[in-house]
């Protein structure tokens, strides 16, 4: 058997290399992406949720609009606070507050997605993971104002998705500059 010369060696070194950096963070991140992405929805929601709280306990609701302006555009959530005496929309980062109702009454009277799992279960709200995305509901510490969010799953499965197609991308491009490199420099030493 014919050994091979030294610059063949380190080439096929340094694909594999690559090649298994490139795997690896594709599996991990085809495997701990979307449970990364829940936990720090869960975090923005309970966050929120605690914003929303201190307002409504100050029934400032300029400061409400606010913080659904800023969560429902950083973090992608649809948030909706109600009076639970009148039923009436408070504040909204939705502009279909009928649609938002609907899903309330369903959550209140057990009509929702039977299959959600609890994600976060405390005092006064819950967080679920369901067909369509993971849902916060809950009330506010003076035991009148409801808060209903939600952020889609789809979003959470095409970021995964997308991060795995740059990934690949600049794997092919570091694999191809890295042997380029590798020829230059083992042709020089040789």
């Amino acid at each position: 058997m014919k050994k091979q010369p030294p610059k063949y060696r380190f080439i096929a070194v340094f694909a594999l290399a690559i090649l298994l950096i490139v795997l690896v963070t594709l599996v991990l991140n085809s495997l701990g992406l979307k449970s990364y992405y829940e936990q720090q929805k869960i975090r923005s929601m309970q966050e929120a949720y605690r914003k929303i709280d201190e307002a409504a306990a100050e029934a400032d609701y300029s400061v409400m609009e606010n913080v659904l302006g800023d969560y429902s555009e950083s973090d992608n959530l649809s948030i909706a606070v109600y009076d639970s005496y009148t039923t009436m929309v408070l504040v909204s980062s939705e502009r279909d507050n009928e649609f938002l109702l609907q899903r309330l009454r369903d959550r209140l009277f057990a009509n929702g997605d039977t299959d959600a799992d609890v994600l976060v279960e405390e005092k006064n709200y819950s967080i679920t993971r369901g067909k369509t995305g993971i849902e916060f509901f809950g009330y506010c510490s003076d035991n009148r104002v409801m808060v209903l969010m939600s952020t889609p799953l789809e979003s959470m499965q095409n970021a995964a998705e997308q991060s795995n197609h740059f990934l690949i991308l600049v794997g092919i491009v570091a694999l191809v500059l890295g042997i380029s490199a590798v020829v230059i420099l083992t042709g020089k030493i040789s």
